[in-house]
């Protein structure tokens, strides 16, 4: 076992990252306690799955790794603790984010309410822009449902397409490779999607076997994205913003944002305009409008 605290450069909304955490997790392969205020999942570093437990502080993430044959060596537990740092935004500038968005009619208010808020992404490129197709134009539940389908399916078929189980039974999400070839028909079926979703998602799974990464040039990568069939504005800029880590990544046609920007008085033809005010933090103000579009008890 080896637990180390990744600090935060800044206090930290801890409601938001859990409820975030368990909106987003995948059944099967994540589980998040907010109670807790823990979650862990099994962690991709250099080819190799961890088990990484996680506890969230006030004041950082508390990273817990697993003891094992291939326990990871000190540089292994340097690479997980910086992608611990950046999934959860650890070095957010939030005083240029107040800066800048701190003034606005609209932002200035909920980042009163929520001045700690950061962009809690997804340490799993590939895993991510997978489970971001499943949820086009459906629920994050639906999504979730979809995704633990895809799980269960894949290490059904192959115990090697899903990675190692981890000590609390958690699977490691599927390889690009496995997804891309896994019989079509049958994948379909067994997620409950349309021909159209899973050819979507298999060509998706294709580009990363082929090496489609989240560290090329932004604007390259935003076009290699809608290269691929079912891929929109919508689903790139999504990405970007909990994937690629652009500040300034804007979903603006995203339902949630729209009905939140609603109850400000913003039409649905206004929001692109509008938002040219929140430059270069518009991924900020997207999390704050969302987090405004909860339901209290989120």
């Amino acid at each position: 076992m080896s637990i180390h605290l990744v600090s935060a450069a800044h206090p930290l909304d801890t409601a938001a990252i859990l409820s975030s955490l368990a909106a987003h997790a995948v059944p099967g392969a994540e589980r998040v306690d907010r109670t807790a205020g823990t979650a862990e999942r099994l962690l991709p570093i250099d080819g190799v799955n961890h088990h990484v437990a996680l506890k969230v502080l006030p004041h950082g993430i508390e990273v817990d790794v697993a003891a094992e044959p291939n326990n990871p060596s000190k540089p292994h537990l340097e690479s997980i603790c910086a992608v611990v740092r950046q999934w959860f935004d650890l070095d957010a500038h939030h005083e240029a984010i107040g800066d800048t968005l701190g003034d606005d009619p609209i932002l200035g208010q909920l980042l009163n309410t929520r001045p700690w808020l950061g962009v809690v992404s997804n340490p799993h490129p590939f895993e991510l822009a997978i489970v971001t197709v499943l949820g086009q134009q459906v629920s994050l539940a639906a999504a979730r449902t979809f995704s633990g389908r895809l799980v269960t399916a894949m290490n059904s078929l192959d115990a090697q397409a899903g990675g190692a189980h981890s000590p609390s039974g958690l699977v490691a999400f599927p390889r690009p490779e496995a997804i891309r070839d896994a019989p079509t028909e049958w994948l379909r079926a067994a997620i409950g999607i349309t021909g159209a979703r899973i050819r979507t998602v298999q060509a998706v799974a294709g580009a990363f076997a082929d090496g489609l990464s989240f560290d090329a040039e932004p604007q390259q990568l935003r076009a290699d994205l809608l290269s691929l069939p079912g891929i929109g504005p919508w689903t790139v800029e999504y990405l970007a913003l909990r994937g690629f880590h652009d500040p300034d990544a804007f979903p603006a046609s995203d339902l949630v944002l729209r009905r939140a920007l609603r109850d400000f008085g913003v039409a649905a033809a206004e929001v692109s305009a509008v938002a040219l005010a929140w430059r270069p933090f518009r991924a900020y103000a997207t999390v704050h409008l969302w987090n405004h579009a909860l339901p209290p008890e989120a």
